[in-house]
């Protein structure tokens, strides 16, 4: 490089790694790289959000820069509480803690990369930061100290690795405090250590005092679990699932995927009929009817791919024929619009009833190469990358959908859904909202609001929309399980057994089901039914319970 070819500037630089991340690979490494894309993601459009740019983000670091100290810190305190609300739902041992270090310098601009002191310095900050938290230099310092409602602690100079002269560093406070800390330096970035110590002492007694009379005179404990030495059973489990978030209700109606014909049910399965023990009249009954079911489903892939076939004659033939060529080209658009939607119709049948989402992003795909203006295609694109926890990717799919039909119900759901795993549950439940009004008769949106309300703790406006959608279809596995979920975080422990009895009926496959029936019977003190239920949440492929069961070295 040539000095010509040099160019400096300077910039905000945001350096973020995982404290403990060979550990976390080292325990389980498939699921560490799945969670480590999934937090990428959300780092990367808090990062857009704040008017930043991504400068790398190769294995579990993540580089930025900014052009605002103030941006900067503002993003990273969110990222970290962010991460830190999703790491709440996880066991203490697989928690994936971000460090974040942040300075203003003057680096070296070759392209999209930054070199130099500046995001050296950025980088040595962050290995001096504790997980979940944040250190910037004083040059950034300088820059934000009366800008921002936050709280600073001097930590003092450090000498850091390949830097002539020392760093002065500056540990920002994640939560905001009511009024913004003073300019003034160390003095004021640093309150002495007994104060804060009798503080603490007495914050802790209040709590605590304050705990023992809200448990004793208005909450009626539970029965405590059996202690069950041989299956190792110690502790009590978590409130909620270990996992970001369960999957999501399907995205498409079932009333629209199968155009109406006489013979058909009102209501599709998507799943073949399940292997159960008949006992009675109405488990026969259920096999009858997910048998008749699974022939429609049948049925409708041999259609499409006759329709398929078809379509490539028709093709053929145009360009044999003699004729009017703009009548051709009409007919031909023809012919391209009705392959699309076949394609669309053939995606529908893998997804849905093969649970095979690569195939049937495929069809997608060629439905959309057919026709680029198909928002429905897009949309069940969407759902598939809402699947995958590409919620951000979800997000752009799903926007072209609306942009192509805003009138489309499906582009809002599957919006909302990417929201929710992007842990923005206000902007979910706008979109959600949306959808109900295009379509109130469309199931999934008041189920995935639902679950919106829960992670926001309104237990209550959650429980209404699951009874809405139980309401709109009584055999919709989904609704029950999150009813079951809200009516167990208000204490309601027999009403949420029974939801969770009936989603296992709905769907023996559904992993969580069981794992929160699991839960709830640790809480009415029945750890053999609890037990039962763990092993067969593990067995079915769910992490949370294998987690569990892995630490007490239980085998299922």
């Amino acid at each position: 490089m040539t000095t010509r070819e040099i160019r400096r500037k300077l910039t905000v630089i945001l350096s973020a790694d995982v404290k403990g991340y060979s550990r976390l690979m080292g325990e389980d490494e498939e699921w560490t790289f799945r969670t480590l894309n999934i937090y990428k993601e959300v780092m990367r459009s808090l990062i857009q959000q704040h008017r930043g740019r991504i400068v790398d983000a190769s294995g579990d670091n993540v580089l930025a820069e900014f052009a605002s100290v103030v941006d900067a810190v503002q993003c990273a305190v969110e990222i970290q509480q962010v991460l830190r609300a999703k790491n709440a739902m996880l066991p203490e041992n697989r928690r994936m803690e971000f460090r974040i270090g942040i300075n203003l310098g003057d680096v070296i601009e070759e392209g999209e990369q930054i070199y130099g002191d500046g995001v050296n310095i950025a980088a040595r900050l962050e290995g001096l930061s504790e997980a979940g938290g944040i250190c910037i230099s004083e040059s950034a310092y300088q820059q934000i100290e009366n800008k921002l409602p936050l709280r600073y602690e001097y930590l003092g100079e450090h000498q850091v690795k390949n830097i002539a002269k020392p760093v002065r560093v500056y540990r920002a406070q994640i939560e905001p405090e009511a009024v913004p800390s003073r300019a003034g330096g160390e003095k004021n970035a640093k309150p002495r250590q007994w104060q804060m110590a009798a503080m603490s002492l007495v914050i802790g007694v209040v709590i605590v005092a304050a705990a023992i009379m809200i448990w004793k005179f208005y909450i009626s404990p539970a029965p405590q679990p059996e202690i069950t030495s041989k299956e190792k059973i110690t502790a009590p489990l978590p409130e909620k699932p270990f996992a970001t978030m369960p999957p999501s209700a399907e995205v498409v109606p079932k009333e629209k995927i199968i155009p109406p014909s006489p013979q058909k049910v009102s209501k599709p399965a998507f799943l073949p009929a399940p292997k159960v023990e008949v006992t009675d009249e109405r488990s026969m009954n259920n096999i009858r009817k997910n048998q008749d079911q699974s022939k429609e489903w049948e049925e409708m892939r041999k259609k499409t791919e006759e329709a398929l076939k078809e379509i490539e004659k028709l093709k053929k033939e145009i360009g044999k024929r003699e004729g009017e060529k703009v009548s051709q080209e009409k007919y031909a658009k023809a012919v391209n619009e009705l392959n699309a939607m076949d394609w669309l119709k053939k995606g529908l049948v893998l997804r849905y009833r093969d649970k095979n989402n690569q195939e049937a992003m495929k069809a997608f795909d060629k439905a959309i190469e057919i026709d680029p203006d198909f928002a429905r295609a897009y949309a069940v694109r969407a759902a598939i990358y809402n699947d995958w926890g590409q919620h951000q990717q979800a997000l752009r799919e799903s926007e072209q959908a609306i942009k192509l039909n805003p009138t489309l119900a499906w582009g809002f759901n599957t919006r909302g859904w990417a929201h929710i795993g992007l842990l923005n549950y206000q902007k979910a439940i706008e979109d959600l909202n949306k959808a109900i009004e295009l379509d109130p008769k469309y199931t999934y949106p008041y189920c995935n609001r639902s679950w919106a309300y829960y992670m926001l703790k309104n237990y209550h406006q959650a429980l209404d929309d699951a009874n809405k959608a139980i309401e709109l279809d009584h055999e919709f596995s989904y609704a029950y399980f999150r009813r079951g979920m809200a009516v167990a975080s208000l204490n309601k422990f027999q009403d949420a057994i029974k939801d969770f009895d009936r989603a296992i009926e709905l769907d023996p496959m559904f992993s969580w089901s069981f794992l929160q029936r699991g839960y709830t019977f640790l809480k009415l003190g029945k750890t053999e039914q609890a037990l039962e239920d763990l092993k067969k949440a593990a067995s079915l492929g769910n992490n949370d319970a294998q987690n569990y069961l892995k630490k007490k070295g239980i085998q299922w």
